[in-house]
This record gives C-alpha cells, structure tokens and sequence, in this order.
C-alpha cells in the first residue's frame, strides 16, 4: 500500500503496469486474499497500460488505517511514512522494503566510458515523491548493512555490485521483472 497502493473512502487498490508485472499482479492478488480474506477485481486498463487490483470493503479500508496506520488519500501531500510497528520490527521492515522496492523500484545497467573503455553494470534505484518514506527505506538499507545513497530529490540507489548482492540476499524479491534483470 505504501508503494503503488491507494485507500479511498470505501476501496483500496493497487495499480501495476500490465506489460512487466502481470505476474507480479498475480502474486498480489493471491496475497491479498490469502491475507484479507476477501475478493479482489482486477480491471485491465488498456489505455493506460495498467492492471488495478481492487478491493471494496470499508471493513478493509478501516483496518488499513486504524490498525495498520496506514493513511487515506493523497499518500504524496501527506509526505507518508512508513509506520513505526515496522520500522521497529526487522521482519517487517525487510518485508516492506521488499515490497516497496518491488513496486517502486527498478533495476537498471548503468553504462559509461572512460579512455574509450566501456563500463557497464546494475544498479537498484527506488522513487518516491514522500521524503520521510525515502529516509525510512534508506536507514532500514543502512541498518542492513547496504550502502545506498539518496540520489537526486527522488531517488535512494544502490551502486554496488556488493551491495545489491546483499540487498537481493536479505530482502530478495517477489517481482519477477527485478529477479530476471537482476539475473541477466
């Protein structure tokens, strides 16, 4: 929820790009049945190339935000973070980081030359427009023994080859589209 999630008033809902997490997508949907107990609608967005995975129950939504503490609405504006019960727990805070990572996060080859010798290798980044949300990924990093760094205004990023060896060790991944570029 804290990544590609979003609470209403009545549903919560999680959007993925139907091109490079359909399988991604399934994996979501049967978590969130298995956890929640509850029906979930997939609606295929052509136009946008997205798959929305949604749930509408406001038992739900309550849960979400009276027990989880997570928030309703706009999680931008409200600069969302993730909650304390977390971040304090090493199970749950590396399973969120997981999740977190793969929704909004990607791995890329990271190209360059020096005296006419081409370098190439990959790099993890993570975007996310709520400054306590990209804070919190990068101490959990940090306190996992990762080097990450904050990397523009939206960005926290392993570089590495190390690091994002220990990173796929620790938190490892449930995104298929991050394991194949990982493995490539």
């Amino acid at each position: 929820m804290l990544g590609d999630g979003c609470i209403s008033k009545y549903q919560v809902s999680i959007t993925l790009c139907n091109k490079d997490e359909e399988n991604y997508s399934k994996f979501i949907k049967k978590l969130i049945r298995k956890l929640f107990c509850v029906p979930v609608t997939v609606l295929e967005r052509e136009k946008y190339s997205t798959i929305d995975l949604v749930v509408s129950r406001i038992n739900l939504v309550r849960f979400c935000i009276e027990k989880l503490g997570l928030k309703r609405g706009n999680k931008i504006k409200q600069q969302i973070d993730i909650p304390k019960w977390i971040k304090n727990n090493r199970s749950y805070s590396i399973a969120c980081t997981r999740g977190l990572i793969d929704t909004d996060g990607s791995i890329f080859n990271h190209r360059y030359c020096i005296n006419g010798k081409l370098y190439s290798y990959r790099k993890l980044d993570f975007t996310s427009r709520s400054r306590p949300l990209r804070l919190s990924l990068f101490i959990i990093l940090k306190r996992e023994g990762i080097k990450a760094r904050l990397a523009g205004l939206y960005d926290v990023r392993i570089e590495s080859q190390e690091d994002m060896r220990k990173y796929f060790k620790i938190f490892n991944s449930h995104n298929p589209k991050h394991l194949i570029r990982y493995r490539k």
